[in-house]
């Protein structure tokens, strides 16, 4: 009886394996090309070996591509130099793994918690530059050396923006426990009489890469301005230049300042220039009066001025 049940088994396993060529089939008389080994059924699945971490952590010298079902992570697994998870996205750390803890702290596209800043990141560990991508375009570079550029590969400050910003408001660090070497700015009038408000347009199409915009620009010309506060004025490693416009409201003030100082010095002398015209109109009324009074004291003067008046 045995061993009919056995030849029962070994036909009925014949009957559903397919051979073709190199290519093996099992629920299907025509395997794949492409796979050694092709499963078919529309009622049953592939059950793999099932175990937990600490067997599976066991598993000596895995080959490339070995695949398990974990019952600890309820996950499958395969190794490919490392245990992963084909349904979390998560990397298993082998340190954790040997010890029988999964270590599943792998960043998710769906979101992470549990996550240490000090050991947990998303960068690099090389000194190779980060780089964020959409539409297969690059939005988003962080060097090695920390500069971050948006719209350029190639950023030359902390912080490199290439087309245009809007913010609330920008505060710019200015405590006076920072500094030294506090003085006022010289002659700011005269600087400012030196630098030119202009209207002006982008080279759009010669500079393509700089993302200009093509509307009318209001400013100033950063050669002008390095003429006179060259403090202002920074060269890039392509040797243009930029101007710190927020700073030149300190030469703004300072102008305004000397500007006031000469308005008041010129009321001060119009004020003077105004009594002496009144002291010297008071003086004129005075000595008409007097004039009056020795004529009308003086019948023959008096008349010999009417005869000259008549005459005239």
């Amino acid at each position: 009886m045995k061993l009919n049940v056995k030849l029962l088994f070994v036909g009925v396993f014949i009957f559903n394996l397919s051979y073709s060529q190199d290519n093996v089939g099992i629920g299907t008389l025509l395997p794949h090309s492409s796979a050694i080994l092709e499963l078919s059924s529309t009622t049953q699945g592939f059950l793999p070996a099932r175990m937990d971490s600490l067997q599976m952590a066991s598993i000596p010298s895995p080959a490339l591509g070995l695949m398990i079902y974990n019952i600890t992570d309820n996950c499958y697994w395969y190794n490919n130099g490392k245990w992963t998870s084909l349904c979390k996205d998560s990397v298993v750390n082998m340190d954790s793994l040997m010890l029988g803890v999964i270590d599943t702290t792998a960043w998710k596209l769906k979101g992470n918690s549990g996550t240490n800043p000090s050991i947990n990141f998303i960068g690099t560990t090389d000194a190779q530059d980060w780089v964020v991508k959409t539409d297969n375009t690059e939005r988003i570079r962080v060097l090695s050396t920390g500069n971050v550029g948006i719209g350029t590969s190639t950023p030359s400050y902390k912080l490199h923006i290439v087309g245009k910003i809007k913010t609330d408001g920008i505060n710019e660090t200015s405590d006076k426990r920072f500094k030294e070497n506090i003085v006022a700015i010289p002659n700011s009038l005269d600087k400012v009489q030196k630098i030119r408000g202009v209207f002006y347009d982008w080279r759009v199409s010669a500079f393509p890469e700089k993302e200009f915009e093509k509307s009318k620009q209001v400013g100033v010309i950063a050669q002008e301005i390095e003429t006179v506060l060259p403090e202002l004025v920074k060269t890039d490693e392509e040797g243009y230049k930029s101007v710190e416009y927020s700073k030149l409201t300190a030469l703004l003030i300072e102008a305004v300042k000397e500007l006031k100082l000469q308005n008041e010095n010129l009321r001060s002398e119009l004020s003077v220039l105004t009594e002496t015209s009144e002291a010297q109109s008071e003086q004129l009324k005075l000595n008409n009066e007097l004039f009056n009074l020795i004529i009308e004291e003086n019948p023959e003067l008096k008349a010999k001025l009417n005869t000259l008046s008549k005459n005239n």
